[in-house]
């Protein structure tokens, strides 16, 4: 290649590398505006929630330019203004939260952590955990325990939908099996040891899904998941379902609230017959 080839070469890359970051920054600038608007008005009126919903619709139908990593990323924190604003999910509830998650997982099916809040959001708060599961199923089919250490964690949320919520029990086996095998084959020490724990709550549904400790089990997990993305009502109700079955209610020594079953009865012995 000559001289003046490379360098018109050269030129062409820098050209269409210029002109993306360009259009990438335009579109930024161009969003921003709306993205202020989704995070700082007050949505409590039917023509707010409408508009507001039109936004998220224009930016969920911008070209990424292959950066659809950060546009998840940014309508992930977005979300996150968005489930923060207390007074005003209090009034109207999460209506958006569908469209969040719809972008969210179509844009990086691979974003682990988010799917903890569409669990919690849609499931145990909106009613709608077929529709939460069948996000779900875009994270399971699109990761592999290889790719993240924690992947194990979306068949896990999908178990406990599929068991506490839309009653699918022979689903919830497969999940709680598949998320032991996942969990089993994780670089991370600490969770392949609880790979086990994942098998034998599959078996427990498969034996006995009314099983008291597979109960506890599960509506702790929901009750701690909801003090991690600080769901209060999501709280409250995994903490009368597990009094519902049972628990008690008692604090570690960090103050940090845990469910227990009482311990059992010691069973009297059997009277010997007399003679």
């Amino acid at each position: 290649m000559s001289y003046l080839n490379q360098f018109s070469w050269v030129l062409s890359g820098f050209i269409k590398v210029t002109i993306a970051a360009a259009a990438i920054a335009g579109i930024i600038q161009l969003q921003q505006p709306q993205l202020q608007q989704l995070s700082a008005r007050d949505v409590t009126s039917p023509e707010d929630q409408r508009q507001e919903a039109l936004n998220l619709s224009l930016m969920a139908r911008s070209p990424s330019f292959g950066l659809d990593n950060v546009l998840a990323d940014w309508a992930f924190l977005n979300f996150v203004q968005y489930d923060g604003d207390t007074s005003t999910r209090k009034a109207v509830g999460y209506p958006l939260a569908p469209q969040y998650f719809e972008m969210i997982t179509r844009l990086d099916p691979r974003f682990v952590d988010s799917y903890v809040f569409l669990s919690s959001i849609m499931s145990y708060q909106m009613g709608m955990p077929k529709e939460a599961i069948a996000l779900m199923d875009r994270g399971t089919s699109a990761l592999t325990p290889q790719d993240h250490p924690k992947a194990f964690l979306v068949w896990r949320l999908k178990g406990l939908d599929q068991l506490l919520m839309a009653n699918d029990l022979k689903a919830a086996q497969f999940s709680y099996d598949q998320a032991g095998d996942w969990a089993m084959a994780s670089s991370d020490a600490s969770i392949r040891e609880v790979g086990p724990f994942f098998k034998q709550t599959a078996e427990f549904i498969r034996t006995d899904p009314n099983n008291q400790t597979m109960l506890l089990w599960s509506w702790s997990a929901i009750y701690d998941q909801a003090v991690v993305t600080r769901d209060q009502v999501t709280q409250a109700r995994a903490r009368e379902m597990l009094l519902k079955i049972g628990a008690i209610e008692g604090k570690d020594e960090k103050g940090n609230i845990y469910f227990s079953l009482p311990p059992k009865p010691k069973s009297e012995p059997t009277p010997k017959p007399s003679i």
